[in-house]
């Protein structure tokens, strides 16, 4: 069995993929068909021996669709916006000439002006054969997949006004022709297909908005010289220029220069990111201001971060949502009934006595006016379009699943360490009983510069941040694993570690010293203690500070309702002293990181929806385990892998913002299921003729066209502006 991918074009909502997918599934050798109204992608499985490509592409196109091999990645978007564009230009010249060829037509049947019926019938014979493609998916849908689609609706309501028409003038007269009704029905629903067709273009056009930020060229330096070349001749390794307003061309180390470089593409961020020696640069990023000089780490393309961003972006629209289900169960029956209601409605009025004329008005406009495509957008376009604004904030949603169950969320679990800490413990404070603030970093530096622990690394960066050189070399370094360092500094014995280690070894500790630790460590501090020739010098406070957003963050997740609970591998001081200043009254100490999985099974089982953020290798089974795993785009491959939402560079403000995008984007989808339902509800007993025998108010086809073609429209625009609904934003 092989498997491939087919883009399709021509589709204009999920009815159409799912003509498409039942037409391929009962095709000899096909094993395995989804197709993707989102994507326009159909993904096969099928027996080579029994069928090919071109067979399946030849099947596809006898529906009335096109369909193509699926090429390169970055190509394959170039290529989807060119057929959209050829969409749009065909949808435009149809539209056009069925324009002109309908108004003589509709100028005659308003001015009831007499006119050749054989005249009448050419005209709109010439509308009819202009956009045939409507009768042959219409017609060919329910016998070659078993679906029927909108088309064998429009199909069924032209075909048969023109039928009556046609045989009302060449073989028996009728008093009434509808030939204007079949040439603007048509005319009508081609103009739906084309502002559908833009609208869909407007909603798909981020992820072609970020193949555009890759530049096809690069500024090759190779010793003195710099030359533009094509990417593909660009090799790991390379040194690369990036001049002031220049996109940069592949992910690498910045090797030279000092810049701000726009990110807001890829992160979500507004603010300019400065790079220097040794900071990265990723594809995609616009350099301001400064002249850069960097290495390239991978030549492919497809391993930038940008490449990744697309590559996901692309896997959550063609991804479906649970909430789509209903949709499709709505489409596949919806078409039948609608017939049955149209032959009931215009059976009944026949028999009561009306005329062909009456009868055939309400036929073509029930089978008009229903509109299951209004059911077959709903959710998939909003999910579009909320997928695709997320990413412009550097929010990326692997499946569409994803936003449904992130909407229902009332519990937000966060792992301390990383998430909402920096994960690596900073000097705080130094306390000194002998010499000065700045003699006693010197001295705990010249110290911790040979250990490898955390703690001695916190030192380390303190003192080169405030430029305090080490006081000399330690000397006889003698360690003492769990506890700490014996040496020698300039010939005077010293003990670095932990204050037991101290008392161990003798060291005078005075009262003031051991209630200024204590309080220290209710904060949930950690200590480093130094004793220079016997005598307590100085103490260190470490800790790992909480980020800058962190307490705004979760400020707003409680204003949206939700609970928010930490969980810490620390001890419980220092996991109480951390939860106090965020404000979180529910937090777990000691959490091993098998246990984080356990805790997040324990919430669920009491009926929560839990969404799990988090960054470290020991997150992971917890980000499977929830509802929904949210990843820090700053946490570790494993942990990205395990997660549903990565936030690139946004920190926990991103994860509020992903919140109520979620909500938006599903407020959206419930806003045009309920129109879709309210429009068909109304819309369908009015053009059955129900309130004719009160009102007198009785549909005409065209009438019923035009409103089919707004209900299907204002579902596509809806979920067009799912990015422009008010999205709660976190400003830093």
């Amino acid at each position: 069995m092989k498997k491939t991918v087919i883009l399709l074009s021509g589709m204009h909502c999920s009815s159409c993929a799912l003509n498409i997918a039942g037409a391929l599934k009962k095709h000899r050798g096909v094993s395995g068909a989804e197709v993707s109204f989102s994507s326009g992608r159909a993904y096969l499985t099928y027996d080579e021996q029994l069928t090919g490509i071109k067979e399946i592409i030849s099947l596809i196109s006898s529906l009335g669709y096109s369909a193509y091999p699926l090429p390169e990645r970055v190509s394959e978007q170039v290529f989807k916006q060119d057929l959209r564009r050829k969409e749009i230009r065909v949808l435009a010249l149809r539209f056009s000439a069925s324009l002109i060829l309908s108004l003589p037509l509709f100028y005659y049947a308003m001015r009831h002006l007499p006119a050749s019926a054989a005249i009448q019938a050419f005209l709109a014979g010439g509308v009819l054969f202009i956009n045939r493609d409507f009768f042959v998916k219409g017609f060919k849908a329910p016998f070659v997949s078993g679906y029927a689609t909108m088309d064998t609706l429009v199909a069924l309501g032209a075909g048969t006004a023109y039928a009556y028409s046609a045989f009302g003038t060449f073989v028996i007269h009728v008093r009434g022709i509808y030939y204007e009704t079949a040439a603007f029905l048509v005319t009508f629903v081609c103009l739906g297909k084309l502002l559908e067709a833009a609208a869909r273009g407007g909603i798909s056009e981020a992820v072609g908005k970020l193949i555009s930020l890759q530049p096809e060229k690069a500024n090759l330096v190779s010793g003195k010289e710099v030359n533009e070349v094509p990417l593909s001749s660009v090799k790991p390794g390379d040194m690369l220029m990036v001049r002031p307003g220049e996109r940069v061309p592949l992910d690498g180390m910045v090797t030279q220069g000092d810049s701000l470089v726009e990110e807001s593409m890829l992160t979500g961020e507004s603010l300019p990111v400065e790079k220097t020696p040794g900071t990265r640069v990723s594809a995609g990023t616009l350099n301001t201001n400064g002249l850069l000089v960097f290495t390239v780490s991978s030549a492919n393309i497809a391993d930038t971060v940008l490449a990744r961003i697309i590559s996901l972006v692309e896997k959550a629209q063609s991804s479906r949502a649970p909430v789509q289900d209903f949709a499709d169960r709505i489409s596949a029956v919806f078409v039948p009934v609608v017939l049955s209601l149209a032959l009931v409605s215009s059976l009944a009025w026949k028999l009561s006595g009306r005329g062909w004329d009456f009868t055939v008005n309400i036929l073509v406009s029930v089978l008009i006016i229903s509109c299951p495509c209004a059911f077959g957008l709903a959710a998939p376009a909003a999910l579009v379009s909320g997928i695709t604004s997320a990413a412009r904030r550097g929010i990326l949603i692997k499946t569409a699943a994803a936003v449904e169950n992130l909407c229902k969320v009332d519990t937000v679990v966060l792992d301390k360490t990383g998430t909402l800490t920096e994960g690596a413990p900073e000097v705080l404070s130094v306390l000194f009983f002998s010499g000065t603030e700045e003699s006693v970093l010197s001295k705990a530096a010249s110290v911790a510069v040979n250990s490898s622990h955390p703690l001695s690394g916190a030192i380390t960066r303190a003192a080169q941040r405030r430029k305090i050189g080490a006081v000399a070399p330690a000397q006889g370094l003698l360690y003492y694993p769990g506890r700490g360092i014996k040496c020698a500094l300039n010939g005077k014995p010293v003990i670095f570690g932990s204050g037991k280690f101290l008392i161990d070894e003798g060291v005078e500790i005075p009262s003031a010293a051991f209630e200024q630790a204590r309080k220290e460590e209710d904060l949930g501090n950690s200590l480093v203690w130094l004793a220079e020739e016997g005598k307590l010098t100085g103490i260190i406070t470490a800790g790992d500070n909480v980020r800058p957003e962190s307490e705004r963050a979760i400020r707003h997740l409680f204003e949206m309702g939700k609970r928010v609970v930490m969980l810490s591998g620390d001890n419980r001081q220092a996991a109480a002293a951390a939860a106090g200043k965020l404000g979180i009254k529910d937090f777990y100490a000691g959490v091993a990181p098998a246990d984080k999985a356990g805790i997040i099974t324990g919430l669920r089982s009491e009926g929560r929806r839990v969404a799990m953020v988090g960054d470290g290798i020991n997150d992971s089974p917890a980000l499977i385990f929830a509802d929904v795993g949210i990843a820090l785009g700053s946490g570790t491959d494993i942990a990205i892998e395990s997660a549903d939402i990565i936030l690139t560079g946004r920190g926990l403000s991103g994860v509020a913002e992903a919140l109520s995008l979620s909500c938006g984007t599903m407020n959206r989808i419930r806003q045009n299921f309920f129109w879709a339902f309210f429009y068909n509800a109304v819309c369908i007993p009015v053009a059955a003729g129900v309130l004719y025998p009160f009102t007198g108010i009785l549909l005409t086809p065209a009438m019923a066209a035009a409103a089919m073609v707004f209900s299907s429209l204002s579902v596509t625009l809806n979920s067009l502006f799912t990015g422009a609904v008010p999205v709660k934003k976190i400003v830093y």
